[in-house]
């Protein structure tokens, strides 16, 4: 793959930077419904503390309440409701002063990077309506259904960086910038000339 590099690039973390709230949660709610969703999260609250004492990484976790939920859904099926979030719901969350830098840097030239550990089934058709570019978690799929594994490493922390770096030859860019709204979107942010940190509805510059 051919590496990106525009002249100007605006990165933006989605959940929490230019969302008000998790889309993860939010789609897996809106597909499954509360009482299947909520039932899944106590499912998977043994792995959860096994992760935050070190003995399970936080992938294997995400992926254990992936396959619950999405295991052996058909592509298109689960697809289409991922369209339909996307259209439907995403607008409502939107963070109002991230979403409206987005669209004046974009405005004013820069190409538009989504870096999230969300998945593209329920990002995709967002970022296709607004015409930015998108890297993010993918589900793996197997005979036409998705697994509820995810397909390589959850995009979070240094692994953002590691798409990063494989997609752009940020050397060759004239202008970053990037947004995120926690520590661990430090790794990328610390590439960009200039870094935005949203708290509590406010952006602030590092």
């Amino acid at each position: 793959m051919k590496k990106r590099h525009p002249a100007k690039l605006a990165i933006f973390d989605f959940d929490g930077t230019l969302t008000l709230r998790d889309t993860t949660f939010g789609f897996v709610f809106y597909y499954a419904g509360y009482t299947k969703a909520f039932a899944s999260l106590l499912s998977i609250i043994p792995y959860f503390l096994l992760a935050i004492t070190g003995q399970l990484k936080m992938q294997a976790v995400k992926e254990k309440f992936f396959e619950i939920i999405f295991g052996g859904c058909s592509v298109s099926d689960l697809q289409k409701r991922g369209d339909d979030f996307a259209a439907n719901e995403i607008p409502k969350i939107l963070h109002p002063a991230v979403y409206a830098e987005m669209k004046k840097l974009q405005s004013q030239g820069f190409e538009i990077l989504i870096l999230s550990a969300s998945c593209s089934v329920w990002l995709k058709r967002w970022c296709e309506k607004e015409k930015v570019q998108l890297i993010c978690s993918e589900l793996e799929i197997s005979n036409g259904c998705f697994t509820g594994k995810l397909k390589g490493k959850n995009c979070y922390g240094k692994e953002k960086v590691m798409r990063l770096n494989k997609a752009y030859e940020l050397d060759k860019i004239n202008e970053v910038v990037a947004y995120g709204n926690h520590p661990s979107d430090l790794h990328y942010m610390k590439l960009a000339g200039q870094a935005f940190m949203v708290q509590n509805k406010k952006v602030k510059v590092l």
